[in-house]
């Protein structure tokens, strides 16, 4: 790419220096901005890894607003885009050690909004990897919801072109550095530059850069796609969905790694040997480290996080050591060194005594390297603390009506003899012949869930929240008023608007929802009001299964207009079309379109056509040749043809750059000869097989060195 002018996506007052991190390496700078833009340099690289050197970034779309740094170079798709607020920005703290790393910790505002950003950038020197926690903070008195974007256009091994990488199974994508193979041909090598989510709920990108940036100017979060084949010049970063409540924050987390040969990071997983054990039993945790690197991995520790309460067992080391572990509080180690191998995994079982209060309980275990980034397991291996049933109170905290088709959003509060939640639990919901479970409870004891009510409105009038027991908890349920009421619906006219004389005119229309939980249409009937050069008449039609209605009507040619209303039935309320959509109908008799040229749309784009229709039938002919997209475009099938006036408009399939499948339309305006009139106008529009538009005019475009006929 090159680095144009306009990247300034909007304008703001030059901002504080930003503030690096550096070291020894092997990433010899860590830089972060004060408006969240980031830069890394590597040893031994002539280039900074991202573009521009900032073409890294945290940005966070929210109630239809992206915010983000100031400037990302060439990142002109992340808009419309309204940069951060600077608010403070800490120096460098730290040792650069895995006990104490280097840090920095910045502060940004977004705009009037109630919500702010702290971003903790963290580096230990000898590692291949920074980390990043970004916590979004509400004081508002409203849960906000937003998407969070981590993201930057490579510049891996000085290079702006690369391939792709992903692994499903972590949530990590990569840019990955292109080599030669010996023979000519770039394929990708070992070197990556990698994000590595350590929360949960990401989702990720890897593709052209500009699509990347795109995306995040769209609003919209990743899909898991991966160019990963394509050599060109590439991009990639994470998004997550959050919900920030009111008053509280969250915090996403990720690794962003650079590894020239290729290592990505090792990964641990935590098992207990049993779901549920009794105050004061005994359970085996089994810690596994998995190798996916084609080399050996050696690790300096293993940790593990026990849950309050519960202790080690001595002597019950098994597996990698038999050493029992040094023991902080809940914190238990294994010192090293222990050998993952290559594409393989190593394992450390442990039993412990669980403790006494009733409860599910989670493990966390995480393990630390010289040379490789290991992932922890986060919050895992869950294990029930049973105690004898203790009674408990569930109450129904639901809606209390819904429309019908919509989703209801029911839920439901487990509390113990003396009010305080129970957390962990499955609670049912039974609404009418319709049934839903919710959970586990959260730590305040409420679980909730959505249920699609496709019951008619009337038929029911109450809902039950239940908790069925368990070893521990007693029975308990709860039931309430509840209501199901008629569904509004939309109607829209979907029939023909221009349709030729002498043949039947249909009349379409689709009868839907405001919504998307869309609830059974069919059997509906609609009403079609035709007023024209002859009167009003009016036509029924009964609705399909995707609430679609049509009916067939001959019209004298000239100009009508149609409304649709539906009365209303037991599950919808009355709906119609807001306003008269006006359908033409032309004369069909013989017509014939020549002409070529050149319009100036997308650089000069060469034209030629024709159309006739007669007594042998409807035929035709169409070239493209266009230089902006590059491309050249011939059909042979016409579908349709309509003349009114100097206007006509054809349609059909052809093939772009030889490839067949791709739609094509066409509008000419035909102002008489040259020089009398003004200039004759071509339109056109190519789409390919999936929809997306490969060539468009524009709208409009006088047609130059050439001339058109419509007769």
């Amino acid at each position: 790419m090159m680095l144009l002018a306009g990247i300034l996506v909007a304008a703001t007052a030059s901002p504080a220096a930003a503030v690096p991190i550096t070291s020894a390496g092997p990433l010899t700078r860590v830089e972060i901005g004060p408006l969240l833009n980031c830069a890394v340099s590597y040893a031994g690289d002539a280039q900074p890894q991202f573009f521009g050197d900032t073409a890294c970034a945290t940005l966070l779309a929210v109630g239809g607003t992206l915010f983000g740094p100031a400037v990302i170079p060439f990142g002109s798709g992340a808009s419309p885009r309204t940069a951060f607020t600077a608010v403070s920005q800490s120096p460098v703290t730290g040792g650069g050690t895995s006990e104490d790393p280097y840090t920095i910790v910045t502060v940004v505002r977004l705009g009037a909004t109630d919500l702010s950003i702290t971003q903790t950038d963290s580096y230990v020197v000898g590692r291949e990897a920074y980390r990043t926690d970004v916590t979004v903070t509400n004081s508002g008195t409203v849960p906000r919801s937003g998407l969070l974007y981590r993201a930057g256009d490579c510049y891996l091994q000085d290079s702006d072109w690369g391939f792709g990488s992903a692994d499903p199974a972590t949530g990590a994508v990569a840019c990955v550095a292109g080599v030669d193979d010996g023979h000519g041909t770039t394929v990708g090598g070992p070197r990556i530059e990698q994000w590595v989510p350590l929360s949960p709920g990401s989702r990720f990108m890897e593709g052209y850069y500009h699509d990347v940036w795109s995306r995040i100017g769209a609003q919209l979060e990743f899909l898991d796609t991966c160019a990963c084949d394509a050599f060109l010049d590439n991009g990639a970063g994470l998004s997550w969905s959050i919900e920030i409540p009111p008053g509280g924050s969250v915090t996403r987390s990720h690794l962003t790694n650079f590894s020239p040969q290729g290592r990505v990071p090792l990964t641990l997983t935590k098992t207990v040997d049993r779901p549920s054990v009794s105050a004061g039993g005994v359970a085996r945790y089994t810690i596994t480290v998995h190798n996916p690197n084609t080399v050996a991995a050696d690790l300096a520790s293993i940790t593990d996080a026990l849950p309050e309460g519960f202790t080690y067992r001595p002597g019950s080391t098994t597996g990698a050591t038999g050493a029992d572990p040094s023991v902080d509080g809940q914190g238990l180690t294994w010192e090293g060194p222990f050998v993952v191998p290559a594409e393989g995994t190593l394992s450390l079982s442990f039993a412990v005594t669980v403790g006494s209060v009733p409860g599910k309980r989670l493990n966390e275990a995480s393990a630390e390297s010289g040379s490789f980034v290991v992932l922890p397991t986060g919050p895992t291996a869950p294990v029930t603390v049973l105690e004898g049933p203790v009674p408990t109170t569930t109450t129904y905290t639901g809606a209390a009506s819904v429309q019908y088709s919509d989703p209801v959003a029911v839920s439901g509060a487990l509390l113990g003899p003396n009010g305080e939640p129970v957390a962990g639990r499955i609670l049912g919901f039974v609404l009418g012949t319709q049934s839903a479970s919710a959970g586990p409870t959260d730590v305040g004891g409420s679980a909730s869930t959505e249920l699609a009510v496709t019951q008619a409105p009337g038929s029911v009038s109450t809902v039950q929240a239940g908790f069925a027991g368990d070893d521990a908890y007693g029975r308990s349920s709860d039931t309430a008023g509840f209501s199901i009421e008629r569904e509004e619906c939309t109607l829209a006219y979907e029939g023909e608007t221009r349709a030729a004389g002498g043949s039947p005119a249909t009349l379409a229309a689709r009868l839907g929802e405001p919504d998307l939980s869309l609830g059974d249409r069919s059997g509906k009937s609609v009403t079609f009001a035709v007023t024209g050069p002859n009167g009003e008449a009016t036509l029924e039609a009964i609705t399909d299964a995707l609430g679609d209605a049509s009916v067939s009507v001959e019209l004298q040619p000239g100009t009508y207009g149609v409304e649709v209303a539906f009365a209303g039935d037991g599950f919808y309320l009355p709906c119609g079309t807001t306003t008269s959509t006006e359908l033409t109908v032309m004369d069909a008799g013989p017509a014939k379109v020549t002409g070529g040229g050149h319009i100036s749309a997308g650089g000069r784009t060469s034209v030629a056509f024709e159309v006739i229709r007669d007594e042998r039938g409807l035929r035709g002919q169409l070239q493209v040749v266009a230089r902006d997209p590059k491309g050249r475009f011939h059909a042979g099938d016409v579908l349709g043809f309509e003349v009114w006036g100097d206007t006509a408009t054809w349609w059909g399939t052809g093939a772009w750059n030889g490839v067949p499948g791709y739609a094509f339309a066409v509008r000419v305006v035909d102002r008489g000869p040259p020089g009398r009139g003004g200039s004759d106008t071509v339109s056109i529009l190519v789409l390919s097989p999936l929809g997306m538009t490969v060539y468009s005019s524009g709208g409009p475009q006088p047609l130059e060195g050439g001339n058109l006929s419509v007769r």
